[in-house]
């Protein structure tokens, strides 16, 4: 009996560890894809700051790049 128990424990945590997997690969999708489409409009957006205030730009630019990183 302890064997099978034991199996079926191995079973169980082989299930869960695919779901957790599953869970990351979807979250590690779902995250990057609204930071990708938000950098480069962020990045437009820096582009025409720049043109107006280049001072509001660095102080805004670094606080959310790091952030992102």
């Amino acid at each position: 009996m302890h064997s099978r128990k034991v199996a079926s424990a191995a079973g169980v945590r082989r299930k869960l560890g695919d779901r957790l997997e599953k869970r990351v690969k979807r979250a590690e999708k779902r995250r990057p894809a609204p930071e990708t489409a938000r950098m480069p409009i962020y990045v437009i957006k820096q582009g025409k700051n720049e043109e107006k205030d280049s001072n509001e730009t660095k102080i805004s630019g670094n606080p959310q790049k790091s952030a992102h990183q």
